[in-house]
């Protein structure tokens, strides 16, 4: 991993903060050599270079330079960082839950095809059609259930 990505990394998942004192004499070392200067980013044909600003503790802030200066990260406090964890958490529990809605109704309406299939089956006046008949009608409901099949697979 370079040290941009290194950098950046920390910036967005840890608050900036490093992981461990191995790490942060490790960055600190190469960002002193280099009096801060991360990588650069090149965004709709336009090169920014990034410039990073630490302290004994991680990364405090990630200015982008090229026409116009931005701040491109800037560490919050502890409290913020928290409320922000808490609504990530909270947004994805949100998402497992909708997500296992919609399993359990694609396998309730799977169940049903299948049920209706065995009927079909199992009727006396789709048991008298030709063969050929029969596997025509039984292949659309097989393929439509493999398709759900195929569905449920993919949540």
């Amino acid at each position: 991993m370079s040290i941009k990505q290194s950098i950046l990394s920390l910036c967005k998942n840890n608050n900036g903060f490093f992981k461990s004192e191995r790490q942060a004499e490790f960055l600190t070392s190469k960002l002193g050599e280099v009096a801060g200067f991360v990588g650069t980013l090149s965004a709709w044909g336009n090169n920014v270079s990034l410039f990073a600003e630490w302290d004994s503790k991680g990364i405090v802030k990630v200015v982008k330079r090229g026409k116009s200066n931005s701040v491109f990260f800037e560490r919050i406090t502890l409290e913020e960082w928290e409320a922000k964890q808490a609504r990530k958490a909270e947004c994805s529990a949100v998402q497992r839950a909708s997500v296992n809605k919609a399993i359990e109704s694609l396998k309730a309406e799977l169940a049903q095809l299948e049920s209706n299939l065995a009927a079909k089956q199992a009727d006396p006046a789709m048991i008298a059609l030709p063969a050929d008949t029969q596997a025509i009608v039984f292949a659309m409901d097989l393929k439509e259930i493999e398709e759900l099949k195929q569905r449920i697979e993919n949540f």
